[in-house]
């Protein structure tokens, strides 16, 4: 190394590593800018926000002219030589605004020599979701043409011809005068006329019958420079058929001038008389449905109505209003609802109906017993959509049953456990308490006096005693308790679970006092107090039989002593 020399270390390169987002975002603003249409986006007022290069050429703003933040009028002012091209795009866009919806065509838009270029244009209108406009995307490429006028002409109409001959969509052209100026092939497929017979006719040759109708309509759309959809119309064909039609009319524009009308008419005849039909049969279904006495529903997989009938209404008594939407965990309580889930799922997963039972809760707090039938509803492809079913109110039924129920089981003028009940819960307490090795007992009890109140006070005081003895014994006794009348004035208790014989002692002692308090019925005030055996097992017997006689021979042996107390059975008594 030589003086004045420096020592470096190394030259290292300094790599930039974009992330990918950035690289992507680089090719996608290459892409749009160098792409060969002109491609354009305007905010909701029309004022220019993005360009590419072949939009600024298109538009003669190459050079540096700026155009950011101007609408097509303002750069129209700015560039007088322009402003034909500008007023055309302009009045394009407000259609396109119009229409709400993608639209395409093609535009004659003058340059500043005053030639005319013919551009294919697709515009795409963006809303808001408080349905203001937000932006508009266009996208725009000129046509090239050879230069021999007629030659340009010649192609021009072969494009056009072929577009129209495209569609199934029959489709027309007339000037103010309602003449015909063009026709697509699947119009004159629909009118039974070839195009040489049609074009250059007036509309009262082609269509002599609803041509006022249509005239008037037409009148419309070309003073008001806006279209006209989906007007259904009934159209009488020179072969002397009459068909509906769905008919759009749009202005028919040459530059900045509307010169006619285009219409777009489908032929909806077939599908009218479908839509007819199904509407009837579903009138009909209607009908029926709002007939019949069951309830109908349909429910979507989540079980939310969507589809009932006034029957159903009447079942679940919400307010109409109310019902769409309703979920049955509305009119359900948990327990009801869970198992209203398992058999909807036993559907989905199966495919096959059910029928069940179950409690639902109305509007007004009340409840009620459904019995219903559901089915899947599936849609084209087999997939299940949602549910099915009839309903009917069955409450009235079960409640008979449940009164059955308790009749069979229950003394009709005390309301207590009957015999054939208490005997099927002694046996399910013996059984229990030979499994735990614990003891359980048996009090008969019987009225010391109540022969002589039915004589002297009659069976209808005789029948409030016997109410009210039922009330005290229960007031005695513990939930897991049972009092049941064995008929007369006897009555059994069953004690299902005790510790030693001392506790049965002390419920029946406490029984014994609580009869012998007074009794006021009828204006007489006077006492009934009651013998009670008592019988405990395992040590007095280890079945029902056995039990219940020993406790009927203690109850008898508790009479012999005088009345109005309670003896333990002991092992002499049987002899």
């Amino acid at each position: 190394m030589t003086m004045g020399e420096t020592r470096h270390s190394p030259m290292r390169r300094i790599v930039v590593r974009r992330p990918k987002a950035s690289v992507e975002a680089e090719y996608f603003r290459a892409l749009f800018t160098d792409f060969p249409e002109a491609i354009m986006l305007k905010d909701g007022q029309g004022r220019w926000q993005v360009v590419n290069r072949a939009a600024v050429k298109l538009f003669g703003l190459d050079g540096g002219r700026p155009w950011r933040g101007y609408t097509d009028a303002q750069l129209g002012a700015l560039y007088p030589e322009l402003k034909p091209r500008f007023d055309v795009c302009a009045a394009s866009d407000e259609r396109t605004w119009y229409a709400q919806r993608e639209t395409q065509g093609y535009e004659r838009a003058p340059d500043a020599a005053g030639e005319v270029h013919v551009l294919a244009v697709r515009k795409i209108p963006y809303f808001r979701s408080d349905g203001t406009r937000d932006s508009l995307v266009v996208i725009a490429r000129e046509l090239r043409y050879p230069a021999a006028p007629r030659e340009r002409l010649r192609q021009r109409q072969e494009e056009l011809e072929t577009i129209l001959d495209s569609t199934s969509t029959a489709i027309w052209y007339k000037d103010k005068t309602h003449k015909f100026l063009q026709v697509n092939r699947a119009a004159c497929a629909s009118i039974g006329r070839s195009k040489l017979d049609i074009v250059g006719r007036l509309d009262t040759e082609i269509f002599p019958d609803h041509v006022d109708l249509h005239r008037e309509t037409e009148h419309e759309v070309m003073a008001s420079e806006r279209p006209i959809w989906n007007r259904i119309e009934k159209l009488a064909l020179p072969t002397g058929r009459t068909i509906d039609v769905e008919v759009d009319r749009v202005p028919y524009w040459q530059g900045s001038n509307v010169v006619g009308v285009i219409v777009f008419a489908r032929d909806i005849t077939e599908r009218l008389r479908i839509e007819t039909a199904l509407r009837t049969s579903e009138e009909r279904y209607r009908t029926i449905l709002a007939e019949i006495s069951d309830g109908y529903f349909e429910v979507d997989l989540r079980g939310n109505l969507q589809f009932y009938n006034r029957a159903l209404v009447d079942i679940l008594g919400y307010p109409e209003e109310e019902m769409l939407g309703l979920n049955n965990r509305a009119y359900t309580d948990p327990e009801n609802a869970q198992a209203l889930y398992q058999s909807f799922n036993q559907v989905y997963r199966t495919g096959t109906p059910f029928s069940a039972e179950w409690q639902i809760i109305r509007k007004d707090g009340t409840t009620r017993y459904m019995d219903a039938r559901v089915s899947l509803i599936q849609d084209e492809q087999g997939n299940p959509t949602g549910f099915r079913g009839t309903a009917r109110d069955i409450t009235q039924r079960k409640e008979i049953e449940v009164r059955l129920h308790f009749l069979a089981h229950h003394d009709v003028l005390t309301g207590l456990a009957n015999r054939s009940l208490v005997m099927e819960r002694l046996a399910s307490a013996l059984e229990t308490a030979r499994q735990h090795q614990r003891m359980a007992a048996v009090l008969f009890l019987d009225l010391d006096r109540f022969k002589n109140i039915n004589d002297t006070l009659g069976h209808v005081v005789g029948d409030q005693l016997l109410q009210g003895v039922a009330g005290r014994l229960q007031a005695c006794l513990s939930a897991s308790d049972t009092v049941a009348r064995m008929g007369g004035d006897e009555f059994l208790i069953l004690l299902p679970s005790i510790s030693a014989k001392d506790e049965a002692s002390q419920a029946a002692r406490t029984i014994v006092d609580q009869l012998q308090e007074p009794w006021l019925l009828a204006g007489e005030e006077f006492r009934c107090p009651a013998s009670v055996g008592i019988a405990v097992f395992p040590d007095d017997g280890e079945d029902q039989g056995t039990l219940l006689r020993r406790a009927d021979i203690a109850m008898y042996q508790a009479k012999e002593s005088g009345g109005n107390t309670c003896v333990l059975s002991q092992s002499g008594m049987n002899a």
